[in-house]
């Protein structure tokens, strides 16, 4: 059933992870997201979080292991790993504002869980967006179990191995089909949306680079401590992990291209502003540096149907 805006922002009682682990200290507005997030994950088949913990004590590849430890490490030497062509460099990951990660103690809880992630997908190891998401959704949940489930379940759900693993031109092509198929769609349900880029030559260029750089952060960098509340986040992260609609196995990003429409939609009138051709790439780096959700927004996600 659709979620009603701010059904699940509540500071009434605390959830049952949060009693179990009384040191961790999440947004406790966010307590019935929390259960909820639980309840719909999980454990997932032939990926069992402490098989995985188990498995990275010695499994794990050194040079994951050390680049894990320096981007949770705030203070002191890091440890210098050479540069490789394509290989992201290991800067501290932008963790949400909450009390917990403040600590070595808080930090620690991600560490398994960043740890056994890269257990899991050997040919990943470690990815600075899949290690931004798994810090939000703890920021939430408290638990290391429910954030490994969740980042399993999401990562097999969208086939996000796509965008992440193999060769970096296939990955870029993947990312390409599924900004065509949302320039498509928007000629169809978003018309002023088309026509505000399609004023420039390069304007369709323009919105599939925007859409391109959505489908990749969405999940870990459209939050902005300095304009808006981390609970506020949550609220989009909810409607990507548990999308309205139903799920089709032959077109699993879907959902996720529904998101990133609804997000390009929100901001039609920034974009009709432009006035010459270097506006629209300017209007989509703002959209595409943080997404201030709110109430509207969320009204859309629950309305809209799929694409």
């Amino acid at each position: 059933m659709p979620v009603e805006p701010g059904r699940f922002l509540s500071s009434r009682g605390a959830s049952s992870e949060q009693q179990v682990n009384a040191g961790w200290q999440g947004p406790r507005l966010c307590n019935n997201y929390a259960t909820l997030w639980r309840e719909s994950f999980p454990a997932v088949d032939k990926a069992h979080f402490s098989d995985f913990v188990l498995r990275a004590q010695d499994g794990l590849h050194p040079e994951v292991a050390i680049m894990i430890e320096n981007v949770l490490e705030t203070n002191g030497p890091k440890v210098k790993l050479p540069k490789q062509p394509g290989k992201s460099e290991d800067q501290p990951l932008n963790l949400p504002l909450i009390p917990s990660y403040t600590t070595p103690q808080g930090r620690s809880k991600l560490r398994v869980v960043l740890r056994a992630f890269g257990c899991w997908r050997p040919h990943l190891g470690y990815n600075p967006i899949m290690a931004a998401l798994a810090a939000q959704i703890m920021a939430v949940t408290g638990s290391e179990k429910v954030t490994f489930q969740i980042l399993v379940s999401i990562y097999k759900k969208y086939r996000l191995k796509d965008y992440f693993e193999g060769e970096q031109e296939k990955q870029e092509e993947r990312k390409v089909e599924d900004a065509e198929a949302l320039w498509r769609s928007a000629q169809v349900q978003w018309p002023d949306l088309v026509y505000a880029f399609s004023r420039y030559p390069s304007g369709e260029g323009i919105f599939k680079d925007c859409v391109k750089s959505l489908l990749s952060t969405l999940l870990t960098d459209t939050h902005r401590p300095e304009k808006q509340p981390f609970e506020w986040h949550v609220r989009l992260l909810h409607h990507v992990l548990l999308p309205v609609g139903g799920y089709s196995p032959a077109d699993p990003r879907a959902q996720l291209r529904h998101v990133v429409m609804q997000i390009m939609a929100r901001y039609l009138h920034a974009f009709l502003k432009c006035e010459d051709v270097h506006q629209p790439e300017k209007a989509a780096t703002e959209v595409t540096r943080y997404v201030h959700v709110d109430v509207l927004l969320v009204t859309l996600l629950v309305k809209s149907s799929l694409m």
